[in-house]
């Protein structure tokens, strides 16, 4: 069999038979050992570098590991986070659900405090006409001027009352005197004293000029006028 060798000093390619143990360069004159050359051309395997290329590619393999290890360890605690977020949704989830499925709790009304009535008195009162004296004034104006001071008594004087006690007695005196001013006013009005004003008010209480129902209001505990007569009323 022919095999190509090369010379090992100028480089040259020669075919010869495989068989040959010896060969002499035609150019150069160079004479050696295919088989020698062959063994020596083969790459020699250095030991060292073998085992630190094995100690790498261990090494290699073992930081793969260590890494995988983290990777699989940084994947636990993920799934570990989303477990425990879920936990905590479906937890509020369930709070929420129930607290929308509970009974409603009964309402308890108000308790407000009832303002202090006088106490009931059902004894009726005998109207009793008042004396008057009539005034030197037309009828007419003394039909008005009566009109206007029941008109100031119906929001004042006869007010009803819930107060009982001190603040009662403060009140009624309240009104009686914004009654008594206006008692002054009509008087200093026509120029007449104020006692022809207060005749006039007797003589139409007398002679009911105004008939519209009149306020069951009380003063000192009894009514003011007859149960009849507030028959209809309205404050």
């Amino acid at each position: 069999m022919i095999r190509s060798v090369t010379c090992p000093k100028c480089g040259k390619t020669s075919n010869v038979p495989e068989h040959i143990a010896s060969v002499r360069c035609s150019k150069c004159g160079k004479v050696w050992n295919p088989g020698e050359d062959a063994a020596a051309a083969e790459p020699k395997v250095d030991l060292a570098a073998k085992m630190a290329g094995y100690e790498n590619e261990g090494g290699g393999k073992s930081k793969k590991k260590r890494k995988k290890s983290k990777s699989s360890g940084g994947s636990n605690k993920v799934a570990a986070i989303v477990a425990s977020v879920i936990f905590v949704v479906a937890l509020a989830g369930v709070g929420i659900y129930l607290w929308l499925q509970r009974d409603p709790a009964p309402q308890v009304a108000a308790v407000q405090d009832e303002p202090e009535e006088e106490p009931a008195d059902d004894d009726d009162v005998v109207w009793v006409a008042p004396d008057y004296r009539e005034v030197n004034m037309p009828e007419a104006d003394r039909k008005r001027i009566y009109m206007d001071m029941r008109s100031t008594a119906i929001t004042s004087i006869e007010k009803p009352l819930l107060l009982i006690g001190p603040a009662r007695v403060a009140m009624e005196k309240t009104l009686q005197d914004v009654y008594d001013r206006e008692i002054r006013t009509q008087a200093a009005l026509h120029d007449v004293p104020e006692d022809d004003i207060r005749q006039i008010i007797n003589e139409g209480d007398a002679k009911r000029w105004d008939t519209r129902p009149r306020s069951n209001a009380k003063r000192n505990g009894k009514r003011l006028y007859p149960k009849s007569w507030s028959e209809g009323w309205k404050p």
